[in-house]
Order: structure tokens, then C-alpha cells, then sequence
């Protein structure tokens, strides 16, 4: 038998101002199976902004990032209670951005099995219109490619930068030649050559860019650490101008 242990639904309000959002959260202890404590470690962020059709838009692709496309108007907290049977141990959410029509937010997930996963969801809303900011709505058509070779050259820095500690490691024993191989095996077949603007994460003064190095579990300790940030200065001219006006003042 499963046992799963539910708190009652918990409303944590923030101060709620024009051109913001607000929250509640769902809080709940992970199934027993997969994670022993009595820790609250799956917190679902229920999002508010006083505008019904705008609220239905955005905690729908919350949702769907988060569980699937599946029955969206279904219980939540049927779907939460089946994930966490299914060995979500972890879920919780940052706010980096929540100002000026403009939310930004991180969501974090951990499913155990055989082993144990994780994973980010990077989410922007326009709170005027409850739809996501995509990387074609933030950046100009025509800055497009300009910016995704800034952001290319600075990712083959700092992986130029991982294969020289990745080597000095070596050459230290702290980790074997398999290892070694494997790591610069992954790096140069994919992710070296690869860059995307899709997933990126607003904050006060920056935009960072995820373009990460996703490693077979097996050697994810190797993983290259990529921060792709910039300045919401130095990106100006590449902004559309609807958000350079909301996120540069």
C-alpha cells in the first residue's frame, strides 16, 4: 500500500502590487517509498495576478510544464498525488523576476527510481496577456543570430576553460581516463556545437541564457557548470522593445 501524506492546501500571500503577481502553494510530503521525512519537499506555486483569464493561461502552462499535457481542468491534487506515487521526491520554484508585467520564475524537480533525476523549468509570462515569453517575442528577428554567436563564443570559452580542469584532474588522479575521455567525448560531439535561446531567466540586472551540458547519469558528477549571463545593459539594442521598455528603466 502507498502511503502519501497531504497537508491542507497553504496560501503564503506576497505583497501584491500593480504589474505584479501573487501566490499560493500547494505543500506536500513526498510518497514514504521514495524519500523517508517528514519534511514538506514538493511545493507547487499557484500563481495570482487579479485577472482571471490571465491567472487560467499562466498556472496552465505551469502545469503543463510541470506534469504534462494531459487533462489540464483534472484535479491538481489528484495529479500531484500520482506523481508523487510515481517517485516525485522533490519540487519547488524561484521568482526571479516579478515586476514591470514581467514574471519570471525556476521551476526544480526531482523523480526517484532506480536512481534518482532532476530537472529545471525555466517559465516567462507577460502578466498583461498570461502567455509566455518566448525567445522570438524577447529578442529582435534580426539581433537573432548576432546574439546567439555572443552566446556561442562565450559557452566554447568556458568549455575550453572545463577541458583544462577536466585535464589537470587527470593528470592529479582525481578521476580516471575513462572518465576523462567520456566527459570530452560529450562535450565535443554535442554540446560545444550547440546553442539555443529558448530557455533563459530574467532577473533584476541580467538574462541567463540555458544551454547546459546534459550528461549520462553515470558520469553527471563531470557535468560542465555554464553561467551564459549578460547584462540587461549590454543586451539592450538585441531586446524587443516592448520588454527593453519593461526591464530597463
Amino acid at each position: 500500500m502507498k502511503y502519501i501524506f497531504l497537508l491542507p492546501l497553504s496560501f503564503f500571500f506576497y505583497n501584491a502590487f500593480t504589474q505584479t503577481a501573487s501566490f499560493k502553494e500547494i505543500r506536500m510530503r513526498p510518497n514514504p517509498k521514495y524519500y523517508k521525512t517528514s519534511d514538506i519537499t514538493i511545493i507547487y506555486p499557484l500563481i495570482s495576478t487579479k485577472n482571471s483569464k490571465t491567472d487560467q493561461l499562466i498556472n496552465n502552462s505551469i502545469r503543463t510544464a510541470i506534469i504534462g499535457e494531459e487533462d489540464v481542468k483534472g484535479s491538481l491534487k489528484a495529479a500531484l498525488l500520482h506523481m508523487s506515487a510515481d517517485g516525485t521526491t522533490d519540487l519547488s520554484y524561484e521568482i526571479t523576476y516579478n515586476k514591470n508585467w514581467v514574471l519570471s520564475l525556476t521551476i526544480y524537480s526531482q523523480g526517484c527510481g532506480a536512481y534518482c533525476s532532476s530537472s529545471y523549468n525555466y517559465l516567462n509570462f507577460d502578466l498583461k496577456t498570461g502567455k509566455e515569453i518566448e525567445a522570438g517575442d524577447l529578442i529582435i528577428k534580426e539581433k537573432k543570430d548576432s546574439l546567439e554567436k555572443i552566446i556561442l563564443a562565450k559557452k566554447t570559452n568556458s568549455l575550453s576553460n572545463y577541458k583544462k580542469e577536466e585535464l589537470s584532474m587527470l593528470n592529479n588522479d582525481e578521476i580516471d581516463t575513462a572518465t576523462y575521455e567520456w566527459a570530452i567525448q560529450e562535450v565535443d560531439s554535442v554540446c560545444i556545437k550547440e546553442i539555443s535561446l529558448q530557455n533563459f531567466v530574467i532577473s533584476k540586472n541580467n538574462i541567463e541564457f540555458k544551454s547546459d551540458c546534459d550528461f549520462p547519469h553515470i558520469i553527471k558528477s563531470q557535468e560542465p557548470f555554464l553561467e551564459l549571463k549578460f547584462s540587461l545593459v549590454f543586451l539592450k539594442s538585441f531586446l524587443a522593445p516592448v520588454y527593453r521598455q519593461r526591464l530597463i528603466k
